[in-house]
This record gives structure tokens, C-alpha cells and sequence, in this order.
């Protein structure tokens, strides 16, 4: 079957409720028929909410572990794309409050390189999504 998402349709909003409240307001809405809505596949939800996931299993908790200043996170950083967000996180939370910081990352070369780190990061990401839908699809 093929995703609602993808092709010439415009783009489809996936809603996930986390809460019971949120559950009973999506259930109101459809029950008065302000909300029209079908159920969703386990690819569907990856198409639209994938690199929210792996967002969320491999970089926050590193981020927030950077954060707090905790040692730990640094035998996390196994992997290229985990020394990417530790340097990005650098950059982000100290170094950009220097002036002279700010001027030095605001010059071509430094942008054409951050965007290629950014473009790799991203391609990681997508590898991870491939690499975790395949564990899913071959599980469930």
C-alpha cells in the first residue's frame, strides 16, 4: 500500500495524541465532525514523523546529557554523526556568545561548511530511519 503522503497529494497531517485529554478532544472533534481522520499505518507514521524519531532515540537524550555538563555522554560518542551534534552543540550553547565567535562562523567558507556537516548529519539520519524501518518491518 502505498503512503497518503508522497507523490503529486498535497502533504496529509498525522496527529498523535499522548495524553487522554488529547485523546478524548481528537474523539469530540471527529464525534462533531470537525476532524475527519483514518487510521494510520506503522509506515505512515515513519514517512511523516521519521526523523522526529530518530531525533528523539539517538540525539536528545546525548543533547540534553551535553547540556547538563555530564561526563558521561562522551563514551556515547561512538559514532561520526554523535561527535556532529556534540560540535554542534558546542558551537550553539558556548561559542556563539562570543562576537568575534559569531563573525569567524559568519564567512562563506564557515557557512558552505556547515552546511555540509548539516547535509551529512541529515544523510545519517535517513540512514537510521532505513536502518530502523527495516528492523521494524522484519519484526512486527
Amino acid at each position: 500500500m502505498a503512503p497518503k503522503f508522497t507523490g503529486k497529494v498535497p502533504p496529509v497531517p498525522l496527529m498523535i495524541t499522548r495524553t487522554p485529554e488529547g485523546l478524548r478532544l481528537v474523539e469530540a472533534a471527529i464525534r462533531d465532525e470537525v476532524l475527519y481522520t483514518e487510521e494510520a499505518e506503522l509506515q505512515d507514521l515513519l514517512i511523516a514523523q521519521g526523523f522526529h524519531l530518530i531525533e528523539g532515540i539517538y540525539y536528545i537524550p546525548l543533547r540534553q546529557k551535553l547540556l547538563q555538563h555530564r561526563i558521561t555522554a562522551l563514551r556515547e560518542l561512538d559514532e561520526i554523526d554523535k561527535i556532529i551534534v556534540l560540535v554542534l552543540a558546542i558551537i550553539t550553547t558556548h561559542l556563539l556568545k562570543f562576537k568575534i565567535i559569531r563573525q569567524l562562523l559568519s564567512t562563506s567558507s564557515t557557512e558552505k561548511a556547515l552546511k555540509l556537516i548539516s547535509w551529512f548529519l541529515s544523510r545519517q539520519k535517513h540512514k537510521k530511519l532505513s536502518q530502523t524501518t527495516s528492523f521494524l518491518n522484519n519484526h512486527l
